[in-house]
C-alpha cells in the first residue's frame, strides 16, 4: 500500500512471516572506554571523568509506540517527516491513517547506533588549609555529573538498560529515564 512501511520477503515466498526474519544489530559495545584525569594548580584540583562506548546498537522501543493515527499523539519529528506524495522520496515515517490495523513489525527501523562519548563527572575542590586557629584543614567543592553526551542515538540517552540490572538485556530503551544531571557542593573542614 502507498506510504506504508515496507518488509524484506526474504524467502521470496510474496507473504511476509516469521520466516522472513533475521537477527539484527548486536548491543555489545566492540569497546567500553573511561578516562579520569586530575589536574592540580596550587590549592586547586580539577578531577574530570570520561566514558563511552563504540560499536554497540540499541534497539530503541520508544519509536513502536510513535502512533500514526488520527487518534494518537504524534512527535513533531514523526509528523513532519512522515509519508505525503510531495514527500515520498525522503519519508522516515509512514503516511498517517485513521485505521487501526496498521502492522508496526519490529525492524531496522529501530535499531540505532548506540556510540556515545560522555563527560561523566566534573569534580573541582579548592584545600585553604589551616586558615582559622583551631582548624588545620578547608576545603570547598562542587561536582556536576552528566554534564554532555555526544552520540547519534536519537532518543533521550544511549546508556540504556529497559530492564533495570539484566545485563542480558542491555541497549534496550523502552521509555528508560534518562540519567538527570545533577549538581553538589560541599566543604570539608578537619579540626
Amino acid at each position: 500500500m502507498i506510504g506504508e512501511i515496507k518488509y524484506l520477503d526474504k524467502n521470496n515466498d510474496g507473504k511476509i512471516t516469521s520466516e522472513d526474519r533475521a537477527i539484527i544489530g548486536d548491543t555489545n559495545p566492540d569497546f567500553i572506554y573511561g578516562l579520569n584525569a586530575n589536574l592540580r594548580w596550587k590549592n586547586l584540583t580539577l578531577g574530570l571523568f570520561f566514558q563511552g562506548t563504540h560499536g554497540n546498537d540499541i534497539f530503541n522501543g520508544n519509536l513502536t509506540n510513535i502512533g500514526m493515527s488520527s487518534i494518537a499523539n504524534i512527535t513533531q519529528d514523526a509528523y513532519d517527516s512522515r509519508w505525503t506524495p510531495e514527500n515520498a522520496a525522503n519519508a522516515k515515517w509512514p503516511r498517517v491513517t485513521t485505521a487501526m490495523t496498521r502492522d508496526m513489525k519490529l525492524s531496522d527501523r529501530y535499531v540505532e547506533d548506540g556510540s556515545y562519548f560522555r563527560l561523566k563527572t566534573i569534580n573541582l575542590n579548592y584545600n585553604f588549609g589551616s586558615v582559622i586557629k583551631g582548624i588545620s584543614n578547608l576545603s570547598v567543592f562542587g561536582t556536576v555529573t552528566n554534564v554532555f553526551t555526544i552520540t547519534g542515538y536519537s532518543w533521550f540517552d544511549p546508556d540504556v538498560n529497559a530492564f533495570g540490572s539484566d545485563a542480558s538485556r542491555r541497549g534496550v530503551d523502552i521509555f528508560s529515564y534518562p540519567s538527570s544531571r545533577t549538581y553538589s557542593i560541599g566543604f570539608k573542614l578537619t579540626l
